[in-house]
């Protein structure tokens, strides 16, 4: 009888995981009477990954070091946490091999390698040495990741449960306050009138951020939900809100690659096919250009101090070759999450107190910390939407009475963005001639279709209007 129960039971797990998961892996997970020949395949697979997390193993003083306090202050401290997080990166990177198995669009944490270390056919030296460095390695990579970005646990007990809370699906994230629910509900029955069927996730910060009320006026809207991040955050030291939840809503979305979007951002195409964009099916991250406009400071010997080694993708960033003040607009943010994870967490601790205030006066809000978390870990592979940018407003008479020459001028805060054929795409700013109140009721009074000047026609950057 008990053998009876015990077959029972494999069973029953094998088919619940196989919905999930490998079915020969889920035979080796829970049958442990599995054939040699059923075992080695997945023996060889992990025997394969213990061999690069063994060469990869930090020594004693190295490991001491990094999950030491930084105790560096200014510029400095952002560029040693811009190195200690690319450690991180480096050995995050073998461990989820280790750890994540998948079938199809799906992924599963395994957290039963003593599991297969016993099982291994090995002799009792090695399975020895093969547990002692997985404990070694695990109390690492636990201690490195809460000295970087300890504020996701309790939620999510280690990177990896992050990880996988994500492991599949395509959808859009909106952060979104009392202050801007109005323009919410019109950019969200935008999207459904343009046959976006992706589903969509509105994140807040606790009943402060957006009440009860403002919740249920998003019911009836199809296919969304309202998650509170003050559950999935630690926010003992956060004082989060604003532009400052941005990344975290991206970090702590349920799908696999996500588009965020503000409240104010309006599409005039389905998002969807952002996804389809060139430069992110190569790199799996995609950005928007913000406006050009004088330098008022040397942006370039801040960033010196800050990166490292500045990738290959630095070379064109117009914060580096002192072209403008604003590289990202980050109205519209689109990223692989499964790939970029811990870009997205460097992002997030940039936005937060301990390192929010030494980049300020540098850079304004979230906006240049997307691709400045991918140059601080030294990987080039993000990539900056082919449109155009351009400015949309009404248009006006501007006199050159020293030429008696009239010219067109377009004076607004509101920025159109361009697709490749040159076609409005998206603009920020809500329906308002200026989006300094977002519940105002004047509406600006043109056809965004034909009224938008770009940058490549000559613009007056200065402060005529």
């Amino acid at each position: 009888m008990k053998h009876l129960s015990s077959v029972l039971i494999a069973v029953i797990f094998t088919y619940w995981f196989s919905n999930a998961c490998d079915f020969r892996i889920t035979k080796w997970i829970w049958k442990t009477d599995a054939t040699e020949s059923e075992r080695q395949p997945e023996h060889n697979r992990l025997s394969t990954v213990y061999q690069e997390l063994s060469s990869n193993r930090p020594q004693a003083d190295t490991l001491d070091r990094l999950i030491s306090p930084l105790e560096s202050q200014g510029h400095q401290r952002l560029r040693d946490l811009g190195l200690r997080s690319r450690e991180y990166n480096k050995h995050f990177a073998v461990w989820r091999k280790l750890h994540l198995t998948s079938s199809g669009n799906t992924s599963c944490i395994r957290d039963d390698i003593h599991h297969v270390i016993r099982n291994g056919n090995i002799d009792t030296a090695t399975n020895m040495q093969l547990a002692n460095t997985y404990d070694e390695y695990r109390f690492f990579i636990a201690h490195l990741s809460h000295s970087l970005f300890p504020w996701t646990w309790p939620y999510f007990p280690d990177h990896l449960s992050l990880l996988s809370h994500g492991s599949s699906g395509r959808g859009i994230d909106f952060t979104a306050s009392d202050t801007y629910i109005l323009p919410l509900i019109v950019a969200i029955r935008n999207l459904r009138r343009l046959g976006c069927a992706l589903p969509i996730e509105v994140m807040y910060f606790g009943d402060e951020d957006l009440s009860t009320e403002s919740r249920e006026l998003l019911i009836d809207l199809p296919d969304v939900v309202t998650r509170d991040m003050s559950f999935m955050i630690h926010n003992t030291e956060f004082n989060l809100g604003g532009w400052s939840l941005k990344p975290f809503a991206m970090l702590l979305a349920s799908f696999r690659e996500v588009i965020l979007m503000d409240a104010d951002a309006y599409m005039f195409r389905d998002p969807t096919d952002l996804f389809e964009e060139p430069g992110y099916r190569k790199t799996g991250a995609l950005f928007f250009y913000d406006r050009i406009m004088k330098q008022k400071t040397d942006k370039r010997a801040w960033l010196q101090q800050v990166l490292d080694t500045p990738t290959e993708s630095i070379a064109d960033n117009r914060l580096w070759n002192g072209r403008s003040s604003h590289m990202q607009e980050s109205g519209v943010v689109v990223v692989n999450r499964w790939k970029h994870l811990v870009a997205l967490l460097l992002s997030c601790q940039l936005n937060g107190p301990e390192y929010g205030n030494e980049h300020l006066q540098f850079i304004w809000g979230d906006k240049e910390t997307y691709w400045l978390a991918k140059e601080m870990l030294g990987e080039p592979d993000y990539a900056f939407h082919e449109g155009g940018v351009a400015a949309m407003g009404s248009v006006t008479k501007d006199s050159d009475t020293d030429n008696n020459d009239e010219r067109l001028k377009i004076c607004a805060k509101q920025l159109i963005h361009l697709d490749r054929a040159h076609r409005p795409l998206w603009f920020n700013g809500g329906l308002h001639a200026f989006n300094d109140n977002p519940n105002q009721e004047t509406m600006f009074g043109f056809d965004v279709n034909t009224t938008f000047i770009t940058e490549d026609d000559c613009i007056d950057t200065g402060s005529g209007c």
